[in-house]
């Protein structure tokens, strides 16, 4: 039945019911046989109905519905890793700062690196604030005036840039969020 509400009014589109009988119904329920004979055979052919039910004869269903091959060797090797000790870094949070997005891997904010992401803001919630202090830090440092050998971008860093929310737009962002977080924790394994 198809149903348009306007308002509070209902008006009924359309009204369509189809019931067939199967040719197979029964309110009785009978075990199928699973040893047939010639004679059998001979009487199904005969009579309108037959009790004989081959499919429940086969020992083994069959294999249907298979998983696609590329997501079967990933999932043998996503299991290779976990047994070696490796972790799985949390990808379900889809929202990202700037800051773990471009900062903290070097993108220079205001770059026209940052339109190749096709980046989009986030207007609820508009900022993140939890960052680790000192590595936001680090992090303004190396584009103020670099260090480890390098000049770094030489212009002036902004936090309010850095607390940008956003879609992430890679999962290099996850990577550097995560390896942050278990090296503040000391975690060296999972």
């Amino acid at each position: 039945m198809a149903v348009w509400l306007t308002g509070w009014k209902q008006t009924a589109l359309a009204v369509s019911e189809s019931l067939l009988k199967p040719f197979f119904f029964d309110l009785c329920f009978r075990k199928p046989k699973t040893n047939i004979v010639c004679s059998d055979i001979s009487d199904a052919c005969r009579s309108k109905r037959s009790q004989i039910d081959s499919s429940n004869s086969f020992e083994e269903l069959l294999a249907t519905g298979h998983l696609h091959p590329l997501l079967k060797v990933r999932t043998e090797i996503r299991q290779i890793f976990l047994e070696m000790g490796f972790c799985e870094m949390p990808t379900n949070n889809f929202i990202e700062s700037s800051f773990w997005n471009f900062d903290a891997l070097f993108q220079p904010q205001q770059h026209p690196v940052g339109d190749a992401h096709n980046t989009f803001f986030l207007k609820d919630p508009q900022f993140s604030y939890d960052f680790p202090t000192e590595y936001l830090e680090r992090v303004k440092t190396m584009h103020q005036t670099g260090g480890h050998g390098s000049i770094g971008y030489q212009y002036d860093w902004k936090l309010e840039e850095a607390q940008k929310n956003i879609l992430w737009t890679h999962t290099t962002a996850v990577s550097t969020n995560a390896l942050q977080t278990w090296i503040t924790k000391g975690v060296h394994s999972c």
